[in-house]
């Protein structure tokens, strides 16, 4: 039997062990629309084989790149007009040019990365 890729199937506590983060990153992410899972009868948030593979990419480019949320809605919005074949290649040069970039820039992105988790204190505060 083959699963579809698009079928909501995942619940939150299994996506965020998939993936290696918390829950509550998984809703700042869906709070900043960056990914929408589908809810079941009970508002239960479920998410596909491919919302996972988004949070991958999202959570990679938050907390391994430093991307702020801004720069990942740029990046995903770019994304979309492009070939899936091509992604690889097209974020393995984004990554040289912000491994390029100078420290200051550099720096400002951490900072943006930083506001993220500033931002899930405040979700803890408001669960």
């Amino acid at each position: 039997m083959r699963i579809d890729p698009e079928q909501p199937l995942f619940p939150i506590s299994t996506v965020a062990e998939i993936v290696g983060c918390s829950q509550k990153v998984l809703r700042l992410y869906e709070k900043n629309d960056l990914v929408k899972p589908a809810r079941s009868d009970g508002q239960r948030r479920l998410y596909s084989q491919r919302d996972i593979e988004r949070i991958e990419f999202i959570h990679y480019i938050t907390h391994v790149r430093n991307v702020n949320i801004p720069g990942v809605k740029v990046i995903l919005e770019l994304l979309q007009h492009i070939e899936p074949e091509r992604w690889e290649t097209i974020i393995r040069g984004v990554e040289d040019q912000v491994d390029a970039l100078p420290a200051d820039e550099k720096k400002a992105m951490e900072q943006g990365s930083a506001a993220i988790f500033e931002e899930l204190g405040q979700l803890d505060e408001d669960s």
